[in-house]
């Protein structure tokens, strides 16, 4: 075995032969395969790391809501909630759409709602404040008109602190579409002329009869009823509702079989067939579209602060106090879900377990990992293609390895020979092969790691000077860092260079079978 260690070692030495130099590049080969895989995993767990700090810094890390989606007694699901193992905190949480109305541009835009008087939930939006591109952000609305926007709306927007912008609930153009839909269909009176004058016929026939026969009011209740199902204008549901109102506040005789009807009843049920008779459309129409002034005025807000969030890692667009999450949204009385907070909050799918069991069937749960599912999915494909494309360089070294080794067993063939009839075994003449692949692999694997350490080390500078050259791979922007994260895995770079060691003595061992087996008497016929 010392043999074979001495004779690998002059065999490496670059001055003794080209072979030996094209070895040394080769070690230089696995050296950048490992230095590079290793810088770029650890800059995408950097990334990785980073992200999930973002969205754990807006994200609730565990959604409650009722089945229904809405949460009445929001208050009381908070105090059951906060004596749960492992929560820190709670608040009510609102979100929805809304139209942004910006001077010179109007955009669609998602908006969270947030409990001011949760001092939790200031400090987390105070963190991602951006002060250096937005000085003087602030994350302190209380429950005044202001809000805090995110850096892309921002920059979507033009917008900077202090400015104010106009946003319209989307609750409202449902409410638009449904009036001017109303105003454009053919009035009752029209459509439904001879049903409208049937049912006035029977309550003049009825007035004055006393009481009804059980199913002939039912029947004639039904009848005024379906017409409420028609597409209707807004006075003539008002009517139709007035008659239903004034029949369903009969009651039954005593035996149940009829009801007595009052003439009183009877004239109100008439009076309103009679106002949907003699309905002036037009000024309905009017009427109810001026209605609408009230509805769609928009909610003022001032530009309170603007926060850190990328393309890449998008959150809310815009923070806004519960009140006025409230009012877009008209839940006045309660909020959409109830935000938890761990102490851990990659523990959340447990900790939703632990709430649903505490409190029943009624309530369901969503976790930051399903709200973010697609991101991490695409995390996660990124650093498997990064790991499998980048180790193709290392697999192309073990090949050129490979072949190095090839060339030097056919160049030293000859020598091979001598040393087998002098006594060497053929054990002996395969760890020579061995041993050289064993330390190219050894240093190459050490040299990698020592390189990529450095990379680390000085990847702001890297990243900096390839800036002024007007190339930078790591678009702020997008990316939502301003500078270069990295995440040391001290057991990936143990692994990557283990790696790279094994496979360089793998890449090795084919060529010195090949050796080994060479005959000696062959092998001294061409000396």
């Amino acid at each position: 075995m010392n043999f074979s260690r001495l004779l690998a070692g002059r065999y490496l030495n670059p001055a003794r032969s080209h072979v030996s130099a094209i070895t040394l590049i080769s070690l230089i080969g696995v050296m950048l395969g490992v230095a590079v895989l290793i810088v770029v995993l650890s800059v995408h767990a950097g990334f990785e790391r980073d992200v999930k700090k973002l969205l754990l810094g807006f994200a609730p890390h565990v959604e409650v809501q009722e089945i229904n989606g809405f949460v009445g007694d929001w208050e009381g699901l908070r105090e059951q909630l906060n004596e749960i193992e492992g929560v820190t905190g709670s608040y009510a949480l609102i979100q929805d759409i809304v139209l942004v109305d910006a001077p010179g541009y109007r955009k669609p835009v998602a908006f969270r709602a947030i409990d001011t008087e949760d001092k939790g939930q200031i400090e987390a939006l105070e963190n991602l404040l951006d002060q250096e591109g937005y000085p003087g952000s602030r994350a302190d609305i209380g429950m005044d008109e202001y809000t805090v926007i995110s850096r892309q709306l921002a920059k979507d927007l033009f917008l900077n602190v202090g400015d104010t912008i106009e946003v319209y609930a989307s609750r409202n153009f449902d409410v638009v579409k449904d009036a001017f839909e109303r105003t454009s269909v053919e009035p009752l009176k029209v459509r439904l002329a001879d049903e409208l004058t049937r049912l006035r016929g029977m309550t003049t026939e009825r007035t004055g009869a006393g009481e009804v026969p059980l199913a002939e009011l039912q029947q004639y209740y039904q009848a005024i009823e379906s017409l409420i199902q028609q597409e209707a204008r807004e006075a003539e549901v008002v009517a139709i509702n007035q008659a239903l109102m004034a029949l369903g506040s009969v009651d039954r005789n005593e035996a149940g079989d009829a009801y007595p009807v009052p003439d009183e009843v009877w004239k109100t049920v008439d009076d309103s067939l009679a106002a949907i008779e003699n309905l002036d459309t037009e000024a309905a129409d009017a009427a109810s579209l001026k209605n609408l002034q009230e509805i769609v005025l928009p909610k003022k807000l001032k530009v309170w602060g603007v926060y850190g969030d990328s393309q890449r890692t998008p959150g809310p667009q815009m923070f806004i106090p519960l009140p006025i999450g409230q009012e877009l949204t008209g839940l006045v009385e309660g909020v959409q879900a109830v935000a938890v907070r761990l102490e851990d909050p990659y523990h959340a799918m447990g900790a939703a377990r632990r709430i649903e069991d505490t409190l029943g069937m009624e309530y369901v749960t969503a976790t930051w990992m399903d709200r973010h599912v697609a991101q991490f999915s695409v995390l996660r494909t990124e650093r498997v293609m990064l790991t499998l494309s980048l180790s193709l360089i290392g697999l192309i070294s073990t090949f050129s390895i490979m072949a190095v080794m090839y060339t030097f067993a056919i160049q030293k063939k000859q020598e091979i020979g001598v040393m087998k009839a002098l006594g060497a075994t053929g054990s002996q003449i395969s760890w020579v092969f061995v041993w050289q692949g064993l330390v190219v692999g050894f240093f190459g694997g050490i040299g990698g790691v020592g390189l990529a350490l450095l990379i680390i080390w000085q990847r702001l500078s890297i990243q900096k000077f390839l800036a002024k050259l007007g190339f930078d791979p790591f678009d702020s922007d997008f990316q939502g860092f301003s500078e270069l994260p990295a995440k040391i895995l001290p057991g990936f770079m143990v692994g990557v260079a283990l790696a790279a060691w094994f496979l360089c003595g793998l890449a090795a061992l084919l060529p010195a079978i090949k050796a080994a087996r060479n005959d000696a008497a062959r092998s001294l016929r061409n000396l």
